[in-house]
């Protein structure tokens, strides 16, 4: 994938992405509880991608996204924005709704410009 980035002059972009306080979950709801709410996760973030794009589950709590092909850092922060929003929403658990805090790191190849690590508090903050 950065080879083909690098003969096409493409951009290839990566996110982490991680559920806060899961432990929390599995340990008040139990772990059929986690697992469920690792499949909802799992979901909501292959609804956010593009066809090219790579959903996988690192272990644990966190999942990666790969971004074969970004042509700009604009495109990438709209699908960001995107994915913090559908991440936001409640999931809806053992008959609780479940407000998370999902922090999420990105990289870039061949981008002059990293952009940090962002999280869905920094998002909410006034």
């Amino acid at each position: 994938m950065i080879q083909r980035a690098q003969r096409e002059n493409t951009r290839v972009g990566i996110s982490v992405v991680d559920i806060d306080l899961f432990q929390k979950v599995n340990d008040s709801l139990g772990n059929s509880y986690g697992d469920e709410l690792l499949q909802m996760f799992a979901k909501r973030l292959q609804q956010t991608v593009r066809k090219e794009d790579t959903v996988c589950r690192l272990g644990g709590d966190e999942f990666a996204i790969i971004y074969p092909i970004v042509g700009s850092a604009e495109i990438l922060a709209q699908m960001m924005k995107r994915l913090f929003g559908v991440l936001s929403e409640p999931f809806h658990l053992a008959g609780q709704a479940l407000t998370l805090l999902s922090p999420l790191g990105l990289q870039f190849f061949q981008m002059t410009v990293i952009i940090p690590i962002l999280s869905s508090r920094m998002l909410s903050r006034p």
